[in-house]
């Protein structure tokens, strides 16, 4: 199951990382007779890797500490800004204190303050240039499918501002098969009300469609 974005059309390379699953062979099955399950079982599970220079190149043999969180691990965590979602990355320093924008988030080992040496993208593309108003631009909502970060190794090359790490936002892509959608509301005790919302629908053969987003309101 491909999980990584389209490497012709992104940035960053796909490689490799899990293994491949070890079926049970049932006792009852006669000897010679191969089960379906384990004609599977030299296939790959899935893809996840985001900023390898060689095609193929797996996270065992990767100098790079490669993190990822998936939809379900982003809800779970609920983060309230951009910054807050990247607590789940390893070794990244978060300072949450500045609300849902403006941040300061780093890598650790090297200089902190602001947003040095780490880059925000979307599906592969740097949403800023400078180490500052990335997680200002970027922002949680349901459209986010994943993130896909890789610290230090290669991720100084093949971005700018990320030689200490390249967070990778992937989208959520339209449903070819049918229709569907995720609605999404979130109030607080200090007066803030937020409703998200996306959408999708198949429109014709091999073509779909998605909208998504979300209105917000306090005080602040």
């Amino acid at each position: 199951r491909l999980v990584s974005f389209d490497g012709r059309t992104a940035v960053l390379a796909t490689g490799a990382i899990a293994a491949p699953q070890v079926s049970q062979t049932d006792p009852t099955t006669p000897v010679g007779v191969q089960p379906e399950t384990q004609q599977a079982s030299n296939e790959l599970d899935e893809i996840v890797v985001t900023g390898t220079r060689a095609r193929g190149q797996t996270v065992l043999t990767s100098s790079s500490a490669v993190t990822v969180a998936t939809r379900e691990d982003l809800d779970r965590k609920a983060p309230r800004s951009t910054a807050q979602a990247l607590e789940l990355i390893p070794g990244v320093f978060v300072e949450g204190s500045g609300g849902e924008v403006s941040n300061n988030f780093s890598v650790r080992g090297l200089a902190g303050g602001g947003q040095q040496f780490v880059q925000l993208q979307e599906d592969g593309l740097p949403v800023f240039y400078i180490n500052a108003l990335s997680d200002t631009i970027l922002k949680q909502e349901v459209s986010i499918d994943r993130l896909e970060a890789v610290r230090s190794g290669s991720s100084g090359i093949l971005t700018v501002n990320g030689a200490g790490a390249t967070v990778n936002f992937i989208t959520r892509k339209p449903d070819f098969d049918k229709s569907g959608g995720t609605f999404q509301l979130t109030t607080s005790s200090f007066g803030t009300a937020r409703v998200d919302a996306f959408m999708t629908k198949p429109i014709a053969e091999n073509t779909a469609i998605s909208i998504g987003g979300f209105y917000r309101k306090d005080d602040g």
